[in-house]
């Protein structure tokens, strides 16, 4: 699976990101350019539905963002990983959002995911962590989705 990264104006390409879809490792690889701490997926898409809502939903995976998208959710920003970056984290400063939305996976890196951004975020948001019951947003059905996330979209 290969997924695209668009530069603000949604006209141009600003990277790729691809995902083994047989088991190989790594699971995900960008393009030698790209630099993934300095973006976040779904960012060219999301901000003027974030500064309607006030919310933003955040995924440690390009997977979960699209789950959402084909959900009709389109203020989700996907991470890459558990780490947040100060230049990610500029971005959501940025957006206007006063309540963060922490989608994790269930393990450890989900742990992870959630802990730094309560530690680099939580005195500037209001954050909640869903329970979800599988082991990412992404296994969910879509209207399980739409059920779960209904109460926080702003």
């Amino acid at each position: 699976m290969i997924v695209p990264f668009y530069d603000q104006s949604q006209k141009y390409i600003i990277g790729v990101s691809g995902r083994s879809t047989n088991g190989y490792l790594p699971k995900w690889r960008n393009n030698d350019e790209f630099n993934r701490r300095e973006n976040l997926y779904n960012w060219w898409n999301a901000q003027e539905r974030i500064k309607e809502s006030k919310v933003v939903f955040l995924t440690e995976s390009i997977t979960d963002a699209i789950k959402l998208i084909d959900c009709g959710i389109n203020n989700v920003l996907a991470f890459m990983g558990a780490n947040i970056s100060d230049e990610q984290l500029i971005k959501i400063e940025c957006s206007s959002a006063e309540n963060l939305i922490i989608l994790r996976h269930d393990d450890e890196a989900g742990k992870l995911f959630v802990k730094n951004i309560q530690g680099k975020c939580g005195r500037l948001y209001n954050i909640k962590v869903p329970d979800i019951s599988k082991k990412d947003i992404a296994e969910l059905s879509n209207s399980q989705v739409l059920t779960l996330l209904e109460k926080y979209d702003g």
